[in-house]
């Protein structure tokens, strides 16, 4: 008998160190998840924080592969207003299924601006009828596309190449920029590209 109650008491500080130990690792895995969550707001705190108003137009290659484009233009409203505006757009955009999104379009003071996404670099080339590769090095080689020799030394894996002039930015710093590109000093991921005489400008990260 003595010695099934010693059993029987074993069994149960068993079980009560097993709950302490649950109920322990369910608090640590809450406050882990709390502090991520925390550590995340935070971080998107500081990046909108951080963030610029764009005044150019403006594309933006995305870690994932797609593309977001800002179009910045003149607009007079005495030969279009924002509903013909964003019906054409529209129009436009439905040719091309889901690999082009229209996200919002925005007029005043003289000036539209009309952001897009797009699912990869050969949407975004079809739709503006342009030049355009974001793409790992490697990729952009085997699809046939020539970059300088200082773009493969500059120690960079991924490249875009455009051929119009306006404001690119990518996900991490900028290792190389054609003639005709500059870096942007307050921004090292983002690069100003002035394109002239039909030329192609890259950019390496």
């Amino acid at each position: 008998m003595a010695v099934r109650k010693k059993k029987k008491k074993r069994r149960r500080r068993q079980r009560v160190y097993m709950a302490r130990f649950m109920v322990v690792l369910f608090l640590l895995i809450i406050l882990g998840a709390a502090a991520f969550l925390i550590y995340k707001g935070f971080a998107f705190i500081k990046d909108k924080a951080a963030g610029e108003k764009l005044t150019v137009t403006t594309i933006t290659v995305n870690k994932n592969g797609s593309i977001d484009e800002t179009i910045i233009e003149d607009f007079d409203e005495g030969v279009y207003d924002e509903a013909e505006l964003t019906s054409m757009i529209n129009e436009e955009v439905s040719r091309y299924g889901s690999a082009v999104e229209f996200k919002g379009l925005s007029t005043g003071s003289g000036k539209a601006e009309l952001v897009l996404s797009f699912e990869d670099d050969d949407a975004c080339a079809g739709f503006n009828k342009t030049v355009f590769y974001a793409d790992s090095i490697e990729s952009l080689k085997a699809r046939g596309v020539q970059l300088p020799g200082e773009a493969a030394l500059a120690g960079g894996t991924q490249a875009v190449v455009v051929s119009e002039s306006l404001d690119v930015r990518v996900p991490k710093k900028i290792k190389y920029v054609s003639p005709g590109a500059t870096v942007t000093s307050k921004n090292e991921k983002t690069a100003t590209v002035v394109v002239q005489d039909g030329s192609n400008a890259v950019i390496v990260y």
